[in-house]
């Protein structure tokens, strides 16, 4: 099955496989998600050690009470997708925030 990558919201770690949900459904492929992120390149960051998003789809960033944060996607579901520390002052760049 052929996914094209302007459809993928976001990839989720599942041991040594990954879980993308799409826009409309959910695929699981057997890429590990630094395999992913090696291959999609560009408009996707790696905010967790285990979730990879598309860019294009936040919505919203919010701030949670532990210091963290949590992107809001514009998907059907709104989906919610916690970042890590570590990786938030590079995606307030990444997003001109």
């Amino acid at each position: 099955m052929l996914v094209d990558g302007e459809a993928i919201v976001y990839a989720v770690a599942a041991r040594g496989y990954a879980s993308l949900k799409l826009t409309d459904d959910r695929v699981l492929v057997s890429f590990s998600l630094n395999e992913l992120e090696r291959r999609l390149q560009g408009h996707f960051f790696r905010v967790h050690r285990s979730y990879l998003v598309n860019l294009r789809y936040v919505r919203e960033l919010v701030p949670d009470f532990r210091g963290a944060l949590v992107l809001v996607l514009n998907d059907r579901q709104r989906s919610r997708v916690e970042v890590s520390r570590r990786h938030a002052p590079e995606l307030r760049r990444r997003l001109g925030v």
